[in-house]
């Protein structure tokens, strides 16, 4: 009977020290580095995938708009995007969107406010 009761201690003590470690907060808080460019830099700076994007904010008229005061987040539809939203809206090119349409279009993408990544 001391035995057990000498186990039933020895078990209590041991859930003690291990739920003590376990409180350690050790979670690291990391801050990404906000962006120092514009998306409209970042656009020109990869023409490759955004040059569809980077045509349609000089047709919408919304370069100027978006190097101005932020911070406001773009979610920046790629080449491939644009072609779906073509295809799908039996578009030629980006001449053939309306100029309302487009800036309507591509302000829904733009978020006031700062927004991170979450990977």
């Amino acid at each position: 009977m001391k035995t057990f009761k000498n186990l039933h201690k020895l078990v209590f003590i041991a859930f003690l020290a291990i739920a003590f470690v376990s409180c350690d907060d050790d979670d690291e808080q990391i801050t990404p580095e906000p962006m120092t460019n514009s998306i409209a830099d970042f656009v020109v700076a990869n023409q490759d995938n955004y040059s569809s994007l980077l045509a349609a904010l000089q047709k919408a008229d919304l370069v100027e708009t978006l190097q101005g005061e932020g911070p406001f987040t773009v979610f920046a539809p790629d080449n491939a995007a644009f072609a779906a939203f073509l295809t799908a809206n039996n578009f030629n090119s980006l001449d053939d969107v309306p100029v309302a349409a487009l800036k309507e279009i591509l302000l829904n993408h733009v978020v006031s406010g700062s927004v991170q990544s979450g990977g």
